[in-house]
């Protein structure tokens, strides 16, 4: 296990569609370079809520935490949220993300929390 300082600011990207609602993986990844210059960033989270990821699959998922890895160059850590109902869904998509290249996770709540249940 690597240990993890968290320091800075830590933007969470949005995550640009294309009309045929797949990731436009180009602006993406000119946003993620954009911030990696922004004086004061130190990592970028992706996948959170404004990243739409309960828009997407868990390949896709990685894909956009591979793409902001490659674009950061080990500059500094990608954290990736995850959003899932079980605990072995959130452990499945974590892993996913450890192997695509993030240095963290950022784990919601089930969904079912904020319907008081």
């Amino acid at each position: 296990m690597r240990r993890l300082s968290l320091r800075g600011v830590l933007p969470a990207t949005v995550l640009p569609f294309r009309p045929d609602f797949s990731i436009d993986e180009t602006a993406f990844c000119d946003l993620v370079r954009w911030l990696v210059e922004v004086p004061g960033v130190t990592g970028i989270v992706v996948n959170g809520v404004a990243g739409e990821e309960s828009a997407l699959s868990p390949e896709e998922q990685a894909r956009v935490v591979s793409l902001a890895v490659d674009e950061v160059s080990g500059r500094m850590p990608v954290i990736s949220g995850i959003a899932a109902e079980t605990a072995a869904e959130a452990a499945r998509l974590a892993q996913a993300a450890y192997r695509a290249g993030a240095a963290a996770v950022l784990v919601q709540a089930p969904a079912l929390f904020s319907r008081g249940i």
